[in-house]
């Protein structure tokens, strides 16, 4: 899971809202919405690269966090209680991208009993404490803290949900890496340094729409001996590269294949 062991994948692999949604099978407004909001709504959360209002841009840490809002949407979580989950972790937990923290996860396991969670947050800390009753005071360096009572079960819900949908997600020494559709093809993935974060072969960096390309023209034979790689290889960007192709599902009666025990 993501911690402050990769600082800057941050700043690594920019998508457009348009490349974000082709890799994740959503809409693109539906991105632009969770990144902009409307006048009535904030943005879920604020994102990573540095772009302008009229110029977003994920970078590779915001993909996988948008992914996992759109893996809990189609497991039936609703989009107010997911916006919840991320408010309560990164303001009270301090943890910037919490879908994506095995941590925050576990520290809400161990912290939740009847369905409560005792808190005490400021600006700069949060941490449990033994008080009830919501009462704002002063901490002795003048600092404001709300002091009160949660029923968190339904956050804890989402984090437990969001951690049994990390499987695809693997962990080299600096950085995470993301099998993109592991069902269809096993050997592409996303590597935020290499590429740019743009599909890839597995361990040689090919991007899949030069293998798939080629492919359309030459052999697959052909194609595996020109880049020294397997005929599998080939097929698998391929098989790919027609996934990545077809329409993408509506998600009004969809559940992913990932059980999601309960909703929020």
């Amino acid at each position: 899971m993501i911690n402050s062991t990769y600082p800057d994948i941050e700043k690594l692999g920019l998508y457009s809202p348009e490349a974000a949604a082709r890799l994740i099978r959503t809409r693109a407004n539906r991105v632009r919405y969770w990144f902009k909001g409307t006048n009535k709504s904030d943005p879920l959360w604020i994102q990573s690269a540095t772009a302008t209002d009229q110029n977003i841009q994920l970078s590779f840490i915001d993909l996988l966090q948008v992914r996992m809002v759109e893996l809990l949407l189609g497991g039936g979580y609703k989009l107010s209680a997911i916006r919840k989950a991320i408010e309560y972790g990164q303001n009270v937990l301090e943890e910037q991208f919490p879908l994506l923290s095995k941590r925050l996860h576990l520290e809400m396991r161990k912290e939740v009993g009847g369905g409560f969670i005792h808190f005490q947050s400021t600006r700069a800390m949060a941490q449990t404490t033994r008080v009830t009753g919501d009462q704002f005071e002063q901490s002795p360096t003048g600092q404001l803290i709300l002091r009160g009572v949660l029923d968190v079960k339904p956050v804890a819900n989402i984090y437990a949900a969001a951690v049994s949908l990390q499987s695809s997600v693997e962990y080299l020494q600096d950085r995470p890496i993301w099998k993109i559709a592991p069902t269809i093809s096993a050997n592409v993935v996303a590597d935020p340094k290499r590429n740019a974060g743009v599909p890839i072969l597995m361990g040689r960096g090919l991007p899949i729409s030069v293998i798939a390309e080629q492919a359309s023209i030459y052999s697959d034979q052909e194609v595996a001996d020109d880049f020294e790689i397997s005929v599998e290889d080939v097929q698998d960007a391929k098989r790919f590269t027609r996934h990545m192709a077809e329409p993408i599902p509506l998600r009004h009666g969809h559940r992913t294949s990932h059980h999601l025990s309960g909703t929020a």
